[in-house]
This record gives C-alpha cells, structure tokens and sequence, in this order.
C-alpha cells in the first residue's frame, strides 16, 4: 500500500467514527476529543489541520464521491436527459446522507456559522460542479457558472427541505426538488435569453 492510498484509509477510519460518535456528542469540541483520544493527536493533526471544518469537507466529499458512483453506476444513465441526471444525482446524494443524517444535521448547524459562510459557498460550488461534470457538461462560456449558481441553490434548499422532511421515503423531498429543478430551468432559459439579446 502506497503513503498516499493508506491516508486515505486513515481519513476514512477517522470520518467513520466521526459520523458515529457526532451522533451523540454533535459537531463539536467533544467529537474532536474523542477522535484525538481514539486516533491520538498526531494523527488527528496531520489528517485534519482545521479539526471540524476539515471533517466538515471530508464528509462533504464523501457524499459526492457516493453521489458521482451511484450516478455513474446507473445502467440508463447515456439515455438520460441531463436534467434527469442532476435530479438523480441530487437525490443519490441524500439518500447517501440519509444513513448519518443526525450527523449531518450537526455538521449543518456547525457550518451555518456566519464566519463559516465562505467555507459552505465553495463546498456547494463543489458539489455542482462535480454533479454538472459527471452529467456530462461542457460549457465553458457564462452558462458553465450559471448552472452552478443555480444548481448551488437547488442543493442548499433541497438540503434543508430534507433535513427536516418526515414523510414516507422523503416523498415530499422529491417533490419539492422537481419544483426547484423545474424553477431553475426556467431562469437559465431566461438567462440564456437575456444574454443573446444583450449580444444582438
């Protein structure tokens, strides 16, 4: 096993058990004192510099990691339309958080911090992006950054819809992304048309 596959390992061991005891301490000083106890300080500070925020991060890519293979892994997935891709992806994307959703939950409240405002615009741009990418995107012009945009605000509104929704198999969660995808297509539609015109 080569350094940089068994830092990987490392780092997942370290979320794993992050998720799991987040779940009765919160995303808080106690989950960092449990880990360094757990994993030793050294290795907490070499894996995780910034302590909650980079564990922050590290879930947030797990989640799009679990996202990008549940999204590559669907047979249709070449018949599908990219609108259908991105709800897909959205939807795998929280169905993966679904297993550690207290977790997440506490993660969330930890992030929502003001100071913490910058750090959850980049995770979310990441997660568009990386969605946008695997549904096959090719823009490079301004609608490479609106979809983005956009998608960024699908995200965080799903996100905290799901967070709270109780209904059977997150019905009501779908529900309410279709509404925002179909909203969204509606505004890049706009965009789009606003920017010829501005170029005639």
């Amino acid at each position: 096993m080569n350094k940089s596959s068994k830092t990987r390992n490392e780092k997942h061991k370290i979320l794993n058990s992050a998720l799991k005891t987040a779940e009765k301490t919160g995303w808080d000083d106690d989950l960092l004192q449990e880990l360094k106890a757990e994993y030793g300080i050294v290795a907490m500070t070499q894996h995780y510099p910034d302590g909650l925020l980079d564990l922050a991060y590290e879930f947030a890519d797990w989640a799009d990691a679990e996202m990008l293979q549940a999204l590559a892994a669907k047979k249709d997935k070449g018949q599908m339309k990219i609108t259908a891709q991105i709800t897909f992806g959205v939807r795998a994307r929280l169905m993966a958080l679904s297993a550690h959703k207290k977790a997440f939950k506490s993660s969330v409240k930890y992030m929502m911090h003001p100071a913490r405002a910058p750090y959850v615009k980049k995770m979310t741009w990441q997660t568009a992006d990386r969605l946008w990418n695997a549904a096959g995107d090719t823009a490079t012009d301004y609608n490479h950054y609106s979809k983005r945009i956009l998608l960024s605000g699908v995200l965080a509104s799903t996100t905290l819809y799901w967070l709270k929704d109780k209904s059977e198999n997150y019905d009501s969660t779908w529900a309410f992304l279709d509404r925002r995808i179909n909203n969204v297509l509606k505004i890049g539609g706009l965009i789009g048309r606003l920017k010829r015109t501005a170029k005639s």
